[in-house]
């Protein structure tokens, strides 16, 4: 868990990326999307694609899949900001219509 200065409560709740490219461990590029909870600061809904599957499919939570973009994505600094860098994110109160909680 990084640092930080900020209220992760203040705000909007989700902080979503429709459009993310992931490189996994074997080489295999994923075309990810992917929602974060700021109030639970957790990364809450990863789904993704692949040129020779295509199609979204949910990443199941808290599976190898899921943990490995997950990493992949706390490198990459991706998620936890106070604000949007990037126009592929979008911070909003509402859920995508494609993404579902995990129960």
């Amino acid at each position: 868990m990084r640092e930080q200065c900020w209220n992760p409560k203040d705000g909007p709740r989700f902080e979503a990326c429709g459009s993310w490219t992931h490189l996994d461990a074997t080489g295999t590029e994923y075309d990810l999307r992917w929602v974060y909870d700021r109030h639970r600061e957790d990364l809450a809904v990863v789904q993704y694609s692949t040129r020779a599957d295509p199609g979204w499919k949910d990443v199941r939570y808290a599976s190898a899949h899921f943990l490995d973009v997950e990493r992949h994505l706390e490198d990459n600094e991706a998620y936890g900001m106070t604000e949007p860098w990037d126009e592929r994110v979008v911070f909003t109160d509402a859920l995508p219509e494609w993404a579902k909680l995990p129960l």
